[in-house]
């Protein structure tokens, strides 16, 4: 009997991202117009960086992840050991490059123990399918966290903290639920830029999806208000349940 090795099993975060649209894109672009946005936005923000790169003895932030592409979906992973702020900030970078290509993504954040063989690409844990789950249960291009991640980063169970990278917010979900207040990534929509990406995609998107649009673009008019935002989050930065 084979041995799997300790050392591929650690506590790590891992980010589930699906391309929406992703048929739509492959039959009007085709295949390699995906792979080209594919390769320019990771090859260039993840592989070709090493984790040891440093400026004037800064480790470069973004290239701390592993990376899994499958079709339509992205797996991040966080190397051992790694803060969480250097693995959110890698999620905004994915998400707002994807955007500025035109290409809509949806997410979802978990934490817990993976094995992860990178040498025979073997991915097995919870987290996967908690992530996987997360991301599937929203109604917005927009990506919210697990409530695995609350209780390993003390620092999102206090939303109200100032933070480049998440926001509490009121996440549209999926069935008859009422939207629950949440963390969602928001690093990624503080640029006001990325409202014109949004109406673009919109405008040419599909009817029965415009409500995923209104609600991310709702989401961003939001979050770049600083005094709207901050309203918000005293109204309903304690009131949150993880339970997206």
């Amino acid at each position: 009997m084979i041995q799997v090795k300790n050392e591929f099993f650690s506590p790590r975060f891992c980010a589930f991202f699906d391309i929406l649209g992703f048929k739509f894109f492959l039959k009007d672009q085709g295949p390699l117009f995906l792979a080209n946005v594919l390769e320019k936005i990771l090859n260039e923000n993840y592989k070709y960086h090493s984790p040891e790169w440093n400026l004037d003895g800064v480790v470069i932030l973004n290239t701390l992840v592993e990376y899994i592409v499958f079709s339509d979906s992205i797996v991040l992973l966080s190397r051992k050991n790694s803060l969480p702020n250097d693995f959110y900030l890698a999620c905004n970078q994915l998400f707002s490059f994807f955007i500025w290509e035109k290409i809509p993504l949806r997410g979802g954040i978990s934490f817990g123990n993976i094995y992860y063989n990178n040498y025979k690409n073997i991915l097995i844990g919870q987290p996967v399918i908690d992530a996987y789950n997360v991301e599937g249960n929203q109604k917005w291009i927009g990506c919210s966290f697990h409530k695995s991640c609350f209780e390993y980063d003390n620092t999102l169970k206090h939303p109200l903290s100032h933070s480049i990278h998440y926001f509490p917010y009121k996440i549209p979900v999926k069935g008859n639920r009422v939207g629950t207040v949440n963390i969602a990534l928001a690093g990624w929509a503080r640029d006001k830029n990325i409202l014109s990406r949004l109406k673009d995609l919109k405008r040419f998107s599909p009817i029965d999806s415009h409500l995923y649009y209104q609600n991310t673009i709702d989401f961003v008019k939001l979050t770049t208000n600083y005094k709207k935002s901050a309203r918000y989050m005293l109204d309903n930065g304690y009131l949150y349940d993880t339970e997206c």
